[in-house]
């Protein structure tokens, strides 16, 4: 059993599900622990949300995940 928990973000976007996923995935594929790629889809995730809030020019309709991509490839690599 393995939980992780972090701050509850206020906002809701398409598409954080398939951002988590997709994470998860990738980070199981490289050869991370499940704990491990749990946090960073996790970590991952929450990031996207919190870029997508501080760009007063998102879309309603979806996460901004690419501007936190160089985050994601640091994670996996270390």
């Amino acid at each position: 059993y393995y939980s992780y928990f972090r701050n509850r973000v206020p906002a809701s976007f398409h598409g954080t599900g398939d951002v988590f996923a997709s994470t998860l995935c990738g980070a199981l594929t490289k050869g991370k622990s499940l704990d491990k790629a749990l946090k960073l889809a996790v970590d991952y995730t929450v990031k996207s949300i919190e870029l997508t809030i501080n760009n007063k020019e998102h879309n309603w309709y979806g996460v901004d995940f690419e501007r936190a991509i160089p985050y994601l490839l640091k994670k996996l690599n270390d």
